[in-house]
């Protein structure tokens, strides 16, 4: 967090009378949080080699041999490539850092999806 956060202790903490709690890093909830999702998550990304795009800060692409494109929204994203195994790369580095949940999905934000065999 940029900034320092305090908060009141939450009832059944013993705490001396008058003090309060920093916090150290962000919790769900707070107006903060989405702020720092987005950080730690643009982090991790850079250091697999993808850039954010300036004309949709949610698309991330690669520029490297094989292109990969990744779109964020909220916390749901999708990834897009040619070939099966450098997406099992992507995926598999991102749950080193994050707790991530995978499907197979033919729908994301309304648009169908259609994975073509060639």
């Amino acid at each position: 967090m940029d900034e320092e956060v305090y908060l009141s202790p939450p009832a059944g903490l013993e705490v001396p009378s008058g003090h309060t709690l920093r916090l150290r890093k962000s919790l769900y909830g707070l107006r903060q949080a989405p702020r720092c999702w987005i950080r730690k998550f643009i982090e991790i990304l850079k250091k697999f080699n993808l850039r954010q795009l300036y004309s949709d800060q949610c698309v991330f692409i690669s520029d490297d041999i094989e292109p990969l494109y990744v779109i964020l929204d909220v916390d749901d994203g999708i990834v897009f490539a040619r070939g099966e195994a450098i997406i099992n790369e992507l995926l598999d580095y991102l749950k080193q850092h994050l707790e991530v949940v995978t499907v197979d999905s033919s729908s994301f934000l309304g648009l169908e999806i259609v994975r073509c065999k060639d």
